[in-house]
């Protein structure tokens, strides 16, 4: 899995729906470089990812 596929799959489900003010991913390179860091600032988005070793904190999510 790439940035640009998550970057794509994110800009058709806004196609669809309204903005979240978060997206809650796990700490995948795909999720945590730099250029998909910039996207979700640029559509205004707040990223939250699960700790290393702590799959628990999807559950508030």
């Amino acid at each position: 899995m790439t940035s640009q596929l998550v970057k794509n799959t994110i800009l058709a489900a806004l196609k669809q729906n309204k903005k979240p003010v978060y997206l809650h991913t796990d700490m995948g390179s795909q999720y945590t470089g730099f250029l998909f860091e910039n996207f979700l600032k640029g559509h205004g988005i707040k990223h939250s990812y699960s700790l290393k070793g702590h799959p628990y904190d999807n559950g508030p999510i």
